[in-house]
């Protein structure tokens, strides 16, 4: 490899990822050239590694993740408040069109034109990424790889729970005890100071971590009823559930678990089915989310102020030219300890 080629780890087909080197990418005006140091692997990575959910075009062959992090390797003319060597983490929504009503909103992550990372353009498995400077954003220079990671993740949560009304007394029941379900969770107890936060999931290991983490109640869903437990733990009903698995079978329980005017939030995309007449019943608010706009600079505060541990999340970590074992390790039926996987450079 020589200065004008990068190392880049490219799907080449369903679960099969390739070691490629391609041409180093060139800055333009008002452009930040990445040197990337770490990359956490998300769903909506596994989503394109397999072939299967909302992927753009799953044939196309393109360099793999989307939750970079890493220094300033170079800035294009007219970006003056970066310089290389500043610790930095990217916001993947890399194109927007800039005049719909979304973006002009301040909602770029609604364009009609949004195009991202990872499943729909290239992505961050490689050594250099060159970026709009709107997606890069100053990290402070005691924070660690592992903690940049988690903080597209942390700022997408941050976003949902943005859609909710907001009150401190509340209930929370959050299903999921992945990376999101974790992100959630931390917020709850921290920044909306709920009454209650009531972690379920199907993994004691990460139960354990949701109870150290800020979870003030645990449900094991594989040892008890879903639906009588959570009803146990919140008399009449959670005033907010939190969906973030994305299995339809747990989707299709989240209105069971609400109290009557209580809000379902749906944060990852499924199959479920919505059972409309609970939900005129009781009168539930359901409420989807998408996306980070506005929320990455909030996320990069509490992770810096140690208001949110995303660091806590990340149990795996492979060199790029491992990345193949970690996306394998991450879709992995039995998770073991298993977390998230970070990609190191």
């Amino acid at each position: 490899m020589d200065r004008d080629t990068i190392r880049a780890v490219v799907r080449a087909a369903p679960r099969v990822l390739e070691l490629r080197e391609l041409p180093a990418p060139p800055v333009g005006p008002g452009e930040v050239r990445v040197r990337i140091r770490a990359v956490g692997i998300c769903g909506g990575d596994l989503h394109y590694f397999e072939g299967r959910g909302r992927v753009t075009n799953p044939n196309r062959a393109l360099v793999v993740g989307h939750e970079g992090a890493g220094v300033v390797d170079a800035v294009g003319p007219g970006v003056a408040d970066l310089r290389p060597g500043d610790r930095v983490v990217i916001d993947p929504q890399v194109g927007w069109c800039g005049h719909c009503d979304h973006c002009l909103r301040g909602a770029r992550h609604l364009c009609p034109r949004r195009v991202d990372m990872g499943y729909m353009t290239d992505g961050a498995c490689r050594d250099l990424v060159t970026l709009p400077r709107a997606c890069v954003y100053p990290l402070p220079h005691h924070l660690a790889w592992d903690a940049a990671v988690g903080i597209h993740g942390l700022a997408a949560t941050v976003h949902a729970l943005e859609q909710v009304p907001y009150r401190m007394d509340a209930s929370v029941v959050v299903l999921g005890t992945g990376p999101a379900g974790l992100y959630f969770l931390q917020l709850l107890a921290a920044g909306w100071a709920a009454r209650q936060v009531v972690a379920v999931g199907r993994n004691a290991g990460r139960l354990a971590l949701a109870r150290r983490l800020g979870a003030h109640e645990v449900v094991d869903a594989r040892a008890v009823e879903l639906v009588d437990a959570v009803a146990a733990l919140t008399p009449g009903g959670a005033d907010l559930v939190v969906e973030a698995t994305g299995a339809q079978s747990v989707q299709e329980r989240a209105v069971d678990l609400v109290a009557p005017r209580g809000t379902v939030l749906t944060y990852s995309p499924g199959l479920a089915a919505i059972p409309f007449e609970q939900v005129v019943r009781k009168e539930v608010r359901l409420v989807g989310s998408t996306g980070v706009t506005g929320c990455m600079r909030t996320a990069v505060r509490l992770v810096a102020a140690g208001k949110v541990d995303t660091a806590a999340l990340v149990t795996d970590r492979y060199p790029l030219t491992e990345t193949q074992a970690a996306f394998e390790a991450a879709t992995a039926d039995d998770k073991g300890g298993f977390v998230k996987a970070m990609v190191t450079l």
